[in-house]
């Protein structure tokens, strides 16, 4: 079986993120880290369990579910 990259379960909006990082505050497995100059987090689909506790938070609406997927 081939190795292949995990889909993420939660995308993350950098346009409508305020960059509060109550995201990453409240994420029980660190799945979201600050990346890159601009600071935007960023997910670690490996880490994510997809409780949805970053989706609960957003007030600005940044991070929703992934859509399912066509098959």
């Amino acid at each position: 079986m081939a190795n292949k990259e995990q889909e993420p379960l939660i995308f993350i909006d950098n346009t409508a993120c305020e960059r509060c990082y109550a995201c990453i505050r409240v994420c029980p497995t660190h799945a979201l880290k600050v990346s890159g100059e601009e600071g935007y987090p960023e997910l670690m689909p490996e880490r994510c369990i997809g409780c949805g506790h970053c989706v609960t938070v957003c007030s600005p609406g940044a991070i929703e579910y992934r859509k399912e997927k066509d098959s």
